[in-house]
């Protein structure tokens, strides 16, 4: 009777999984499962969740340490002491682990690979690898896949990205999304050409798909747009902003830096506003309060067209409003 039940239990977490497939969006409409009953909104608290920092740094950190066959990670910067300890920790227990970072950082002085090749040399089961193989600009992605889960997050691992700036982080067990991140890990590992048939419907990746749907989705927006970013230097984003400007909503938050003044003195203060605290890192977009696109990529050219960027998009409610609630706050400090 026992493994009865369990069967039971297993169909029934397959199922679920497969009407996972009802976020898909592919082309701008939504697909959905016709075999798939359940109200994707029950399942949504088990599946996926979106973090939002300065906290939540013990749900991450939970996350990795639970990991056991395998961890792969790719960032732009590792400097977190905690997480570089749980590396050793989890590479002790044989734990395989795999990580790409960026080895000649912007207007950064500390080679932060080196540094880790140094720090986690004697580790058999550590490989550690820059972007060179990869043929791209700067390897700006910030991803962590796990046994059975993954992290797409818009910070670094940094002390400061808990601590003290606005950050997004989601992390989900989407079983199909998470097998197109390893194939886009695998072969940026290996140095081989991403393909197109290679990326999930939900996810973006730089500098492969992300101009043009980007482009498309903003000139697309007919009710909204809230952008939560680093800064915006782009001259064609610029544009299609400027033509956007008498949307009913339309509200920008950047970080209170030089690179936005540009940005203010355009749109003005009722349009854009420059957060002094926490400090803005997030890279984040919504559209017409439907479709969340959350990841690492800043909105510049070399973004867009160069760098290694990897974003996720969403179209779940109960993330939506999260990610909204978050933003009025912050507009409203």
């Amino acid at each position: 009777m026992k493994k009865i039940r369990l069967l039971i239990w297993f169909v029934m977490i397959i199922f679920l999984a497969g009407c996972m497939q009802i976020q898909l969006w592919d082309g701008y409409k939504k697909k959905s499962n016709p075999n798939c009953v359940w109200n994707l909104d029950r399942i949504v608290n088990i599946t996926w969740e979106i973090y939002i920092t300065p906290w939540n740094f013990e749900s991450y950190y939970d996350s990795l340490a639970n990991t056991q066959s395998g961890l792969k990670i790719q960032v732009y910067e590792f400097t977190e002491k905690r997480i570089r300890e749980l590396i050793k920790k989890l590479a002790k227990k044989w734990t395989d682990i795999k990580i790409i970072i960026e080895d000649k950082k912007f207007q950064q002085y500390r080679n932060t690979y080196k540094d880790l090749l140094a720090l986690f040399s004697g580790y058999q089961n550590i490989q550690i690898k820059s972007d060179k193989q990869m043929w791209t600009e700067y390897i700006h992605s910030k991803i962590d896949l796990l046994d059975d889960s993954f992290w797409i997050k818009t910070n670094n691992i940094t002390a400061s990205a808990w601590k003290s700036s606005r950050e997004y982080m989601f992390h989900s067990y989407d079983i199909w999304i998470k097998e197109s991140l390893d194939k886009v890990f695998d072969k940026d590992w290996m140095g081989e050409k991403i393909d197109t048939k290679d990326i999930h419907p939900n996810l973006l990746i730089c500098n492969i798909n992300c101009r043009d749907w980007i482009e498309s989705i903003l000139k697309w927006a007919n009710e909204s747009i809230f952008i939560q970013t680093q800064y915006i230097t782009d001259p064609s984003i610029w544009e299609i902003l400027k033509n956007k400007n008498n949307l009913s909503w339309f509200q920008i938050i950047v970080a209170n830096t030089d690179d936005n003044s540009e940005l203010l003195s355009y749109f003005w203060p009722k349009k854009v506003k420059k957060l002094k605290k926490p400090y803005v890192h997030a890279k984040m977009i919504l559209i017409d309060n439907k479709y969340l696109i959350l990841g690492s990529m800043n909105l510049s050219e070399n973004s867009l067209d160069n760098n290694r960027e990897i974003w996720i998009i969403l179209i779940d409610q109960y993330l939506i409003n999260k990610f909204k609630n978050q933003f009025d706050k912050d507009w409203n400090i």
